[in-house]
């Protein structure tokens, strides 16, 4: 709860204005996930906002994700929290404060995947010259992910930042094991094989969706 009072006193510094109905009113703990403490906030001016916060990984991470949902949402085509801003935590780590959506009114899937499907042809819909890739690395869970080597074709960037950047922190953490290295490598030079005749367009992805982190409202 210390880290969250860190959060708290720079969401008080950031409201505006001098009087009493500036500020924060009440912090909840929430749930939701196992990589990060969550918490609603209530301000004093009746708006609410959820704070995510982590002091084991780069304050950076906050960053990309903030930059992520500012690209989703610049589309258009699916609801995602706006992000606020992100910072920085004494002693390591970082915040994200967002806007905050109620949750519990749950819809047919039907709608999600039509709404998905409309984030997920928005380049290509558009006519936009985009590369794969995105102008941030962020993270998988809470393993590193390889963005920025950006590539007009998909089998180098997949063998690259996807594969590639995978088998090079399982041989950081595990250098013993060479069939995982032998095979893995024997994938990557043989990767265009599978793609062939294949017409792949870039395409913005929601990184960690599942069946606690959407709903119909």
């Amino acid at each position: 709860r210390r880290r969250m009072d860190e959060v708290k006193e720079q969401l008080r510094s950031r409201a505006e204005g001098d009087d009493d109905d500036d500020g924060v009113k009440l912090i909840r703990a929430v749930g939701g996930g196992c990589i990060n403490e969550s918490y609603e906030v209530t301000m004093k001016d009746g708006r609410k906002l959820f704070v995510k916060l982590n002091h084991n990984i780069p304050q950076n991470i906050f960053e990309a994700e903030a930059e992520g949902l500012q690209s989703i949402l610049s589309t258009g085509t699916i609801r995602v929290p706006r992000p606020c801003f992100s910072g920085r935590l004494e002693g390591g780590g970082g915040f994200l404060v967002m806007e905050h959506l109620e949750m519990g009114r749950r819809a047919q899937g039907s709608k999600l995947g039509e709404q998905l499907a409309a984030l997920h042809t928005y380049h290509k819909r558009n006519k936009e010259d985009v590369e794969y890739g995105f102008h941030v690395d962020n993270v998988i869970g809470s393993t590193p992910q390889l963005n920025t080597h950006r590539s007009r074709d998909w089998v180098s960037f997949f063998g690259e930042c996807r594969l590639g950047a995978q088998l090079n922190i399982c041989k950081k953490k595990h250098p013993g094991d060479r069939d995982i290295q032998e095979h893995g490598h024997k994938l990557l030079k043989n990767l265009h094989i599978f793609f062939q005749d294949v017409h792949i367009y870039p395409s913005l992805l929601h990184g960690d969706l599942w069946s606690g982190n959407w709903d119909g409202g």
